[in-house]
């Protein structure tokens, strides 16, 4: 009985060593292909909803470009944070 538990935790070990990522780099890329959780995500896209509805009401070329930049800098601040949240969990990986 020990034996087949030794082997299947074995087996269970190997295929959780062959599927996680082993460099930093495959670490990074299959983080950012997940992406932020959905909660997050959620956010992201309700803030980026309220902007585009802002923008279509607004008719002035100065406020207009205000909420460009803000748009673009909710933008840079959410791929910032994937970033982050991604070279956090990937840290104790090898370069290659």
């Amino acid at each position: 009985m020990t034996k087949i538990l030794a082997v299947l935790a074995l087996a269970c070990a190997m295929s959780q060593a062959a599927a996680a990522p082993r460099t930093y780099g495959s670490c990074m890329r299959a983080c950012a292909e997940v992406g932020p959780s959905t909660a997050k995500s959620e956010q992201f896209a309700q803030k980026m909803a309220m902007l585009v509805e802002e923008k279509s009401k607004e008719t002035d070329p100065k406020k207009l470009a205000q909420l460009k930049e803000r748009e673009e800098s909710l933008i840079e601040k959410h791929e910032d944070d994937t970033e982050k949240l991604c070279r956090h969990i990937c840290e104790g990986l090898p370069e290659q």
